[in-house]
């Protein structure tokens, strides 16, 4: 049996299988109902990811995410993959870089996708990539994971004085920790473009069978700890893949 396998089974056996099921008007005080249809339209019918294994998730993952992308985004005015060396371990992995019309230098963007540090791609959030690189005039580089910050600003054609970065989720995670590495480093940031970022995760220990007021300090993770598109379990089931079984 592989270990991802395996873990999926230990992490969903601690849990009830709570389906992705149509919810209430009254289920969750305080959520945008615009939300609740669009849940109930579109995800209510889907199987969580944490109830596969991660192998099944990856043959298909818009059979177990309603929000996996369908569309690619707007044309932007260039786009071009490049190949980064990296050293641990040592190899290559891809940038995408999005630009945008005009001479330049651009400020540039650096974006690292969200998907629980173990899903996604630079499929995931190249739309959005695309509609910052049109609206905003800079250039997005988003980032398939494994980068450090990026020096051949020259060659890239981007103002190395108008830097920011953000992410999705697990990338929110991944801007928060380049953040500090940034300010110990004394490099200057324009901003960080945090979106729903994975800053505090000791309440998903998998040791947690049940969220209390006494393992969890936080009223909104207590309130919504069921909702069918995240409950505990599926945070626990990306934290094992992210940390491994002492999670």
């Amino acid at each position: 049996m592989s270990y991802t396998t395996t873990a999926t089974e230990e992490v969903t056996a601690s849990f009830p299988s709570l389906k992705r099921l149509e919810i209430g008007p009254d289920e969750y005080p305080g959520l945008d109902p615009e939300w609740q249809k669009l849940w109930n339209t579109h995800g209510s019918s889907m199987i969580r990811a944490d109830e596969v294994s991660i192998e099944e998730y990856r043959l298909n993952p818009a059979k177990y995410s309603f929000t996996y992308p369908t569309w690619k985004g707007p044309e932007v005015f260039h786009v071009e993959d490049r190949q980064i060396p990296v050293t641990t371990p040592e190899g290559l992995i891809t940038i995408r870089v999005y630009t945008p019309e005009g001479p330049g230098p651009f400020p540039v963007h650096i974006n690292f996708h969200g998907g629980g540090w173990v899903l996604g791609g630079l499929q995931s959030e190249a739309a959005w990539c695309r509609h910052m690189c049109n609206k905003a005039a800079i250039k997005v580089i988003d980032v398939d994971y494994r980068m450090g910050p990026e020096y051949n600003a020259t060659e890239l054609n981007v103002n190395p004085k108008s830097v920011s970065f953000g992410g999705l989720s697990a990338g929110g995670h991944m801007t928060a920790v380049l953040g500090h590495f940034a300010r110990d480093e004394g490099i200057d940031i324009k901003l960080q473009l945090m979106i729903v970022p994975a800053t505090d995760m000791r309440y998903c220990s998998s040791k947690i069978k049940q969220l209390t007021a006494e393992n969890c300090p936080y009223e909104s993770v207590l309130q919504l700890k069921d909702v069918p598109w995240g409950p505990l379990g599926r945070e626990q089931w990306f934290l094992k893949y992210f940390v491994g079984e002492d999670a």
